[in-house]
C-alpha cells in the first residue's frame, strides 16, 4: 500500500525525466569504476602515490556528483564504496587502507561544498520507522524481480556446493538462524526477512571464502547491497511531506530503482556462472538443468509480457487518453490535439522570444494538463507544480503566497 515502482524500461518508454532514472547510466559508470579498481588491485601491480591520489580524486568527484544529480543515490553509493573497500579488501596492502573509503566519502562532500552552501531545496525531514501494515510481501517482491531472484538463488546454491561453504556446525547455525527469522517475520509481519536474511548472510559468508574468484566476490557485493536496500525499505523510510499509507512512497520508488540495478547486474553474471557450472558437470545434473532452464524461461516470458504489451500500446496509437489515434515521438502532438490555441502560442513563443523572461501562468497541478507553456518553451514561471514545490521545499507559506499572487 502507498507505494509505486517503475522498472527502468517502462519509465524510459514514458519519457520519464525524473532524476532517479536519469542517474542510471551514472550509477552503472560508478559501479564499473569500483569494479575496475578492484580487479586491478587483485593483479598485484603496485600503486604509486600519484595513481592512488588520482583514483581517490576521481572516485570522490564521481561519488559527490550523485548528491546533485539524484540525492537518493548519494548515501547508497557511500555505503557501496566503503563496503567494496572493506569486504573486497581493495588496496589491502596499503597501510591504513581502511581510511581510504572514508576519505573518499569526506572529499566527495568537500568538493561540492559550494553547492551545499548555496542553500538548495530539500524535502528531507528525517528517518521514520515503517508501520508493519505497510510492509512489502514476498509475493509483491517476486512480482517486481522474480527472474533476478530465481537466478541469484540458484547461483548461491551452486556456490555453496562448489566452495563447500557448509559444515555440520554451519548447518546447525543456519537452521537456528532460519527458525529465528521465521518467528520474527511472523510476529513482526516482516515477510521479506525470509528472503533478505538468507540471501544476504550466504552472500556475506561467501565473500570471505579464501578461494572465491574475484568477479564472484564482486557479484556477491552487489547482492548484499540489493538485500540491504530491500531490508531498509521495509524497516524504515525517508520522512518527507507524504504521510499515512503514503509515507514511504518516495523511499520505495527511489531506492527500488537502485535495487533493480544491483540485482540485474548480479543476475547477468550469475547466469554465466550457472551455465558454466553445468557445462563442467556435463550430464550429471541433466534433469535439474533442463528443469531450471524451463522454469527460468517461463518466468522470463511472464516478466516480458508487460514490456511488450506496453510498448505496443504506447506506439500503436491505441491510447486515446489525449485524443491521439496514432503513435508518435512528437511530445507536443497531444497539445495540438487537445488545445490548438496553446499549441500555436508555444510555437510563437519559441520562434519570437529571446532570453528567459518570466511568464505568468496559472499555478500547476502535477501529472495533468498544467504549466504547459512554461514546460514547452523553457521559460520560467512564477509557480509551477505546486505539490512538487511543497514536497521538496517544505515551505508551505512561500508556495501558497506565490499561488495566490499568480491567481
Amino acid at each position: 500500500d502507498g507505494a509505486l515502482v517503475h522498472y527502468p524500461y517502462y519509465a524510459f518508454l514514458l519519457g520519464d525525466m525524473h532524476s532517479y532514472f536519469m542517474s542510471i547510466p551514472f550509477q552503472l559508470a560508478y559501479i564499473a569504476l569500483i569494479l575496475a579498481l578492484y580487479l586491478k588491485s587483485r593483479t598485484g601491480i603496485p600503486f604509486n602515490r600519484s595513481d592512488m591520489l588520482l583514483t581517490v580524486f576521481v572516485l570522490s568527484v564521481s561519488l559527490g556528483f550523485f548528491f546533485i544529480l539524484n540525492t537518493w543515490d548519494y548515501p547508497t553509493y557511500i555505503i557501496f564504496t566503503i563496503s567494496a573497500f572493506v569486504l573486497l579488501r581493495i588496496w589491502s596492502r596499503v597501510r591504513w587502507n581502511f581510511i581510504i573509503p572514508v576519505a573518499i566519502a569526506v572529499l566527495s562532500f568537500i568538493l561540492y561544498l559550494p553547492y551545499y552552501l548555496a542553500g538548495r531545496m530539500s524535502g528531507f525531514a528525517g528517518i521514520g520507522l515503517l508501520h508493519s501494515d505497510l510492509r512489502t510481501s514476498v509475493a509483491e517482491l517476486l512480482e517486481f524481480c522474480a527472474p533476478f531472484l530465481l537466478i541469484i538463488g540458484t547461483f548461491l546454491l551452486i556456490l555453496l556446493k562448489q566452495e563447500a561453504l557448509y559444515s555440520k556446525k554451519a548447518v546447525i547455525v543456519a537452521i537456528s538462524i532460519f527458525i529465528a527469522v521465521v518467528m520474527v517475520s511472523i510476529f513482526c509481519h516482516f515477510q521479506l526477512l525470509l528472503l533478505v536474511v538468507p540471501i544476504g548472510l550466504i552472500s556475506l559468508s561467501a565473500v570471505f571464502a579464501p578461494k572465491m574468484q574475484p568477479e564472484k566476490k564482486f557479484l556477491l557485493l552487489l547482492i548484499i547491497m540489493a538485500m540491504a536496500l530491500a531490508f531498509f525499505c521495509d524497516f524504515a523510510y525517508i520522512d518527507d511531506v507524504f504521510t499515512g499509507v503514503w509515507e514511504r512512497f518516495n523511499t520505495i520508488i527511489k531506492l527500488y530503482s537502485q535495487l533493480w540495478i544491483f540485482l540485474s547486474l548480479a543476475a547477468v553474471y550469475a547466469v554465466y556462472a550457472i551455465l558454466n557450472y553445468w557445462i563442467k558437470v556435463c550430464g550429471k545434473e541433466k534433469v535439474l538443468k533442463v528443469s531450471w532452464i524451463g522454469l527460468l524461461s517461463v518466468v522470463l516470458v511472464a516478466a516480458l509480457i508487460h514490456p511488450v504489451v506496453s510498448t505496443v500500446s504506447t506506439t500503436s496509437g491505441r491510447d486515446t487518453s489525449w485524443q491521439l489515434n496514432r503513435g508518435t515521438l512528437d511530445g507536443m502532438a497531444y497539445i495540438e490535439a487537445v488545445n490548438q490555441g496553446d499549441y500555436e502560442a508555444i510555437n510563437w513563443l519559441n520562434r519570437n522570444i529571446d532570453g528567459t523572461p518570466v511568464i505568468l501562468e496559472a499555478p500547476g497541478d502535477p501529472n495533468g494538463y498544467s504549466s504547459i507553456i512554461s514546460s514547452f518553451t523553457g521559460l520560467p514561471t512564477v509557480i509551477g507544480w505546486q505539490t512538487y514545490e511543497i514536497v521538496w521545499r517544505q515551505d508551505w507559506d512561500a508556495v501558497y503566497n506565490r499561488s495566490i499572487e499568480a491567481d
